[in-house]
């Protein structure tokens, strides 16, 4: 029987995860660009040391490392940007399309459509009418206004975060090692750090390959169906897979999408079709014979991370979800079992 003692501590420790929990929500613009901003300092990690390898001070290896992230990011952004307009182009159309699409399905289930609304005739008369002159309130150019200024705080703590960490990271893995393990043992646990650092910083080089490759083919698959930007598709579906299992499902949705208003018939499903077919190929057999078993994660833990940080911080949680989750298996892991692995 759990002694008074035992539940109390469990008590609050519990407590103290919920509070934790509600900090990282309430405060998730402060959490969310330095979780980024630590994440992807330890993506940078390499070439901040390959820096300090050939000699260059600290602080100009740190403040380059960063130049060259952001602007990789920036670089990113504005490929990016012709697509998305694209996108938002074509979105009256898709819409009908989807629509037209959806109508003549609820025809061939028989009235489906009636049903439900007499349905909710008889439940709630008041619904019918608060839906009819319910519509989507797109944002102005007020509320865009209103969101520069937080949106640019949180750019801020990102790239400053995101420079002091390339700048004493060091410093902070050994003020780490003195806090988070015990005395006799501050080696090992600063050499867990580091393999951590390491293993994120792999899995990231590794994954990006993978979904260069993938972006690719995809591309190639496109521009063979005659379907325009192809390569910006490509770029989307690239970017998208870092996100696994909702990434590819959004990048799926929306070819299903665009491929109704570019093709007739059932040459409409084909872009949607390719991308799975590439897709699967990726997830069966590319990926595990690169990624391998030293940085393979148990599919469950990597749902429930996802899960979890996407209902914490949206996409951006989506993101870092699976570095984090790297991160922390290496840290609880015996440091001993990475030995000789090249990790």
């Amino acid at each position: 029987m759990m002694s008074l003692e035992t539940g109390a501590r469990w008590a609050m420790i519990t407590l103290a995860v919920i509070a934790v929990f509600i900090a990282l929500k309430l405060a998730e613009g402060v959490f969310a660009p330095l979780a980024l901003a630590l994440v992807t300092g330890i993506i940078l990690s390499p070439l901040s040391d390959a820096f300090d390898r050939i000699g260059v001070p600290r602080q100009i290896g740190a403040l380059t490392t960063l130049v060259l992230g952001l602007c990789l990011l920036g670089g990113l952004g504005l490929v990016m940007w012709p697509l998305l307009m694209d996108l938002a182009d074509q979105a009256p159309g898709i819409w009908i399309n989807v629509r037209e699409a959806i109508v003549r399905i609820q025809e061939l289930l028989g009235g489906l459509t009636a049903m439900s609304v007499e349905v909710a005739r008889v439940i709630d008369p008041e619904s019918l009418t608060q839906e009819a002159g319910s519509g989507i309130a797109l944002p102005s150019l007020t509320d865009a206004l209103a969101l520069a200024p937080s949106l640019a705080g949180q750019i801020a703590i990102f790239v400053g975060a995101l420079f002091f960490f390339l700048l004493s990271r060091m410093e902070i893995y050994t003020w780490l090692a003195t806090r988070i393990g015990p005395i006799t043992d501050r080696v090992t646990t600063a050499r867990k750090l580091m393999q951590a650092e390491q293993r994120v910083a792999r899995y990231f080089l590794t994954v990006s390959t993978i979904n260069v490759g993938l972006g690719t083919a995809t591309a190639i698959a496109l521009a063979a169906m005659g379907m325009q930007s192809a390569i910006m598709w490509g770029m989307l579906a690239a970017l998208m897979n870092f996100i696994p299992y909702i990434g590819p499902a959004l990048v799926v949705l929306a070819l299903a999408a665009v491929g109704i208003v570019t093709f007739d018939g059932l040459a409409s499903g084909l872009p949607a079709a390719a991308f799975v077919v590439l897709n699967m190929v990726e997830n069966q057999f590319i990926t595990p014979s690169l990624v391998g078993r030293n940085l393979s994660v148990n599919p469950l833990l990597v749902f429930l991370s996802l899960v979890f940080w996407m209902w914490l911080w949206g996409p951006l949680g989506g993101f870092v979800a699976i570095p984090l989750l790297l991160w922390i298996i290496t840290i609880t892991q015996d440091g001993r079992q990475f030995e000789g692995t090249g990790i």
